[in-house]
């Protein structure tokens, strides 16, 4: 029998990163606390924490009060020491954020896009929101980059394989396009991913979906996407095209839909079929427009939730932002298609950014990386 070789080395970055993310959830911990929540020994996290205040990742935040004895010394993220840039590529506009290592964000930058946008004025409207945030902060305090976007990815090629509402962008090797524009300025850390699954990341790590291990974020834009995190994961399929929520028939004989299909989702409900029928409209007649959609989406919905029941459903999206005739009308479809046992277990909640939350989860791709392993330096 081979012996166990225990990298101690690993084994100490590894201990560094929890007591790091336990921060990061927390205002303030004391030392005490700290060996408390990691199961690790007092010496062993004393010597881990004074590591981490000489290279300023955490720093003092005061004393405890204490009714006699020695105050334990309260300890902090230094959260503003480093920033990530997130960029989220929707189809009407850019958005660009930098957040600090507990997801605040410090600046915002918008780029406007048409309809009609080609891919040079689409990639220079990318490169002009990250040349901006970068100017904000420096390159030591810079951990990288994400972006994402409405469509399919080949994470092997890191190709954009399909995005119906960008075509423009459909082929181009976009993690490469991006490090190698970069590296002209200085080597810049890229992740790229869909844009419904960062946004329910940036939930899952920084909004309404922290603590929560198993719920499906529903993303109501110009189209409509989802993503499911099953134990804190996401899943993908085995074509990678998991959550096409918009592309699920809701009405047979309803329009026919840019896939090719008739009756998807997205021909009755997306931000941008709402936008055409109300119109012109009075308040009267875009509160039905607004519920008739709804309903159909709590129709989606009600499938989903049949077929995996998650503990919660996050609704977010401009869509989710219209307000409460849309979540009643979800509701009211649900409590009707959905198998009751599920339908009373699961909690609907509505996303914490509203349109921020693309850009907020492009920069949380950074975060995530960060924070489960790669040291902070």
């Amino acid at each position: 029998m081979r012996p166990i070789i225990c990298d101690h080395g690993l084994m100490r970055r590894i201990n560094r990163v929890r007591i790091l993310n336990l921060l990061r959830l927390q205002d303030s911990l004391s030392r005490i606390e700290l060996t408390r929540e990691t199961g690790l020994d007092g010496k062993t996290v004393t010597n881990l924490t004074h590591e981490l205040l000489a290279k300023r990742l955490i720093i003092s935040d005061g004393y405890e009060t204490s009714s006699g004895g020695r105050r334990p010394e309260l300890l902090r993220l230094n959260s503003n020491l480093k920033h990530t840039i997130g960029i989220y590529l929707d189809p009407n506009k850019i958005i660009g954020v930098m957040v600090d290592l507990k997801g605040n964000i410090l600046k915002e930058k918008v780029f406007p896009l048409f309809k009609i946008s080609k891919r040079k004025y689409i990639l220079s409207g990318i490169k002009k929101i990250a040349q901006s945030l970068i100017a904000c902060t420096t390159r030591s305090r810079l951990l990288g980059l994400g972006f994402v976007f409405p469509g399919i990815i080949d994470r092997d090629k890191e190709t954009i394989i399909q995005s119906s509402n960008l075509p423009a962008l459909e082929g181009i090797r976009i993690k490469e396009y991006l490090k190698e524009y970069f590296r002209k300025h200085f080597p810049l850390s890229v992740e790229i991913e869909d844009s419904s699954r960062a946004m329910a990341l940036g939930e899952k790590w920084f909004g309404r979906a922290q603590g929560i291990d198993n719920f499906v974020f529903i993303d109501l834009g110009v189209g409509i996407g989802c993503a499911i995190l099953s134990r804190s994961q996401l899943h993908y399929g085995v074509s990678l095209s998991a959550g096409e929520l918009g592309h699920t028939v809701v009405d047979i004989n309803g329009p026919r839909c840019r896939c090719g299909h008739k009756g998807c989702l997205e021909t009755v409900a997306s931000s941008r079929k709402i936008l055409e029928k109300i119109s012109g409209k009075g308040r009267k007649e875009e509160q039905k427009i607004i519920a008739d959609a709804g309903y159909y989406i709590g129709v989606g919905v009600s499938n989903l939730v049949n077929l995996l029941n998650p503990s919660h459903l996050i609704i977010g999206g401009e869509l989710s932002l219209v307000g409460e005739t849309l979540f009643k009308a979800i509701d009211r479809a649900m409590k009707k298609y959905t198998v009751p046992s599920s339908y009373n277990a699961v909690q609907v909640i509505q996303a914490a950014f509203g349109e921020k939350g693309g850009a907020l989860g492009a920069a949380t791709l950074i975060l995530k990386k960060v924070f489960e392993l790669k040291e902070l330096e």
